[in-house]
């Protein structure tokens, strides 16, 4: 007889982002994974089809999860954080809020729900940025504060043989057309766009082609 397959239930954040969405897509399209939670504050985009294998947790503040909210992940293999922001216009405290505190008072919380997969661990996955600097010393204030995140929450997950944390650092790559026409202002599309034509064109090392 043989041994049934593993397959896990993932938490997923950011999912109307570029980087979110692309895990989002991956996800569904992986027979290993059996369900996708996805924690969010706007509804997931028209672009991703309506599954069973897809239930959003309609959540506002990210530094608190309630008893309802995690009941509902109990059982769950591993956290994906791909929630962030453009650091461009913000103070480093409010990036620091949503790019550090937020992702580490998840963890903290679901630890301490005791919310495991069935081998007992939870794993936790933070979609960092290439260049993050965990000295917290360099000039620009994504690398910066990211690497600070990476430091606290590796230094979190230390704690416990139960916690396992990655952390991942992608280069640049753009959003998907369809995600922009159904999750950018005309606006926010302007801009995005100009950022990244610029970057591709000028630091093509530190982008991802995407096809």
């Amino acid at each position: 007889m043989s041994a049934r397959k593993k397959t896990f239930k993932i938490i997923l954040t950011g999912a109307t982002g570029a980087a979110g969405l692309s895990i989002l897509r991956s996800a569904i399209a992986d027979s290993a994974i059996s369900h996708i939670t996805v924690i969010s504050r706007r509804d997931i985009p028209s672009s991703i089809p309506s599954l069973d294998k897809v239930t959003r947790i309609a959540h506002n503040d990210f530094s608190s999860y309630p008893p309802d909210v995690l009941s509902k992940l109990a059982g769950h293999d591993a956290l994906v954080w791909a929630l962030g922001t453009n650091s461009m216009g913000k103070s480093e405290a409010e990036y620091s809020r949503i790019t550090r505190d937020f992702p580490v008072a998840a963890l903290r919380a679901l630890d301490e729900a005791g919310v495991r997969g069935e081998d007992g661990v939870l794993r936790m996955v933070y979609l960092s940025v290439d260049g993050a600097d965990t000295n917290g010393k360099s000039r620009a204030l994504y690398e910066k504060v990211k690497g600070l995140a990476e430091k606290d929450l590796t230094t979190y997950g230390s704690k416990s043989s139960s916690l396992q944390v990655y952390n991942i650092q992608p280069a640049y790559f753009p959003s998907d057309p369809a995600d922009i026409a159904t999750t950018r202002s005309m606006l926010r599309r302007i801009v995005e766009g100009t950022l990244g034509s610029l970057l591709i064109a000028l630091v093509p090392s530190k982008t991802i082609p995407v096809e």
